[in-house]
């Protein structure tokens, strides 16, 4: 009787385990949810950023003054149009709250527009001179800096004529040396332009009508950018990439027009740690750990049975 009832605990704890493996979990199984992704080590983001730039006096006189008869239009939230004393004097200022550091350059996007139009003087409403300037992206490494844009615009073809439409991305725009390199590694990094920059490439030539082709300078420019620990965010187009900043060339005399002296950075909002999100009971892997708890009740139950049975059979 003995015999048998070893045998009968036997096969009972075989069902058991069997009962038990119902609700066991692969490995693989039980981590339901990666945990959230650190930023790596050193890596940086900016928080916040400003550049103030005139493009170019000139321009400014002439797209609103008496030979254009234009006007010039901005978003007003990312790009804003700061007016001087006079055209010649007007500026523009970017703000942003995206970047960060790539390498050894800081990397600053700015979403807002630009329009400039002029000569629209035929009566149908198409300016000869129609260029829209967008997505900017201001790159500083070391002592130099790049700014670049998407762009569409009208190439000039004649004063009674305007041309179709053409587009590009991530264009050089203008390029700066600055009056002293920028350290990524910095909170608050400050930057000014060593004098006047020039127009970095043919595109942006074409877009300006290919009016400054011997006479390339572009308005000194200046800002700031707060960083903090944290991965860079809003770099998803070209990012200005188009290899090393190159030396500008500026003649280092800046004229009394557009990008002065950066702006007092304001401070920026504490960063609050973000609170854990909520989760559902099926997030956490709550099914599984029930299911391995009803096996192992299962267990106890059958061993339970199994002890009754030898105390009755002994």
């Amino acid at each position: 009787m003995k015999k048998f009832s070893q045998r009968t605990l036997s096969a009972l704890a075989v069902a058991a385990i069997a009962a038990g493996g119902v609700g066991a979990v692969a490995p693989a199984a039980v981590a339901q949810e990666a945990p959230a992704v650190a930023p790596a080590a050193g890596e940086r983001q900016v928080i916040q950023s400003q550049m103030s730039w005139g493009i170019r006096d000139t321009w400014n006189n002439y797209i609103t003054g008496k030979i254009a008869q234009g006007d010039v239009e901005a978003d007003g939230a990312a790009v804003q149009i700061v007016e001087g004393s006079s055209d010649r004097e007007r500026s523009y200022q970017f703000n942003g709250n995206q970047g960060g550091v790539v390498g050894d350059k800081i990397v600053i996007p700015f979403n807002g527009t630009l329009h400039f139009w002029g000569h629209a003087h035929r009566g149908d409403d198409e300016a000869i001179l129609d260029g829209t300037y967008s997505n900017f992206v201001l790159v500083l490494q070391g002592n130099q800096a790049r700014l670049c844009a998407d762009m569409r615009y009208r190439p000039f073809e004649s004063t009674e004529k305007a041309a179709p439409f053409k587009e590009a991305q991530n264009v050089p725009f203008s390029q700066w040396q600055l009056a002293e390199a920028v350290d990524p590694n910095a909170e608050t990094v400050q930057f000014q332009s060593a004098g006047e920059g020039q127009f970095a490439s043919d595109t942006v030539h074409e877009s300006f009508g290919e009016q400054y082709l011997d006479n390339d300078y572009t308005a000194p420019m200046s800002g700031f950018a707060q960083l903090a620990e944290g991965a860079p965010t809003g770099l998803e187009g070209g990012n200005c990439d188009v290899g090393p900043v190159a030396s500008s060339g500026g003649t280092g005399n800046a004229p009394s027009v557009g990008g002065a002296t950066a702006p007092a950075p304001s401070a920026p909002a504490a960063q609050q740690p973000q609170a854990a999100p909520q989760k559902s009971l099926a997030d956490t892997g709550v099914p599984l750990v029930s299911g391995i708890v009803a096996a192992l009740g299962a267990v106890a139950a059958l061993v339970g049975v199994a002890f009754a049975t030898l105390r009755r059979n002994a």
